[in-house]
């Protein structure tokens, strides 16, 4: 699964993730064990969006190896959110699952 939060500005992480675990854990409480990732997938992108945390899915993962980008067929499945840090320009999110395509 893949899902991203893409703030304009600069907002507290901790608040950020405990609203992403939290729209994981209402959904795991609504649908329970025994469905297909599938369904999953579809149910927690659907309580992103009811929460409005923006999100992007399957997102391609690549590999750096020596310096190389390389594209090894890797995809995050949820990305959960980005957030800019002005000062180090670094980009921190939070994968929910990465698996290979």
């Amino acid at each position: 699964m893949l899902c991203a939060i893409i703030p304009k500005y600069n907002v507290d992480i901790n608040k950020l993730s405990n609203r992403v675990i939290g729209a994981a854990i209402e959904t795991d409480k609504i649908i329970g064990p025994g469905l297909l990732e599938s369904a999953y997938e579809e149910c927690l992108c659907h309580e992103f969006s009811l929460r409005s945390l923006s999100f992007e899915r399957h997102k391609p993962l690549p590999v750096v190896y020596k310096g190389k980008t390389l594209d090894c067929g890797y995809r995050l499945d949820i990305f959960a959110f980005r957030h800019l840090n002005g000062k180090q320009k670094n980009n921190l999110g939070l994968a929910l699952s990465a698996s290979p395509r």
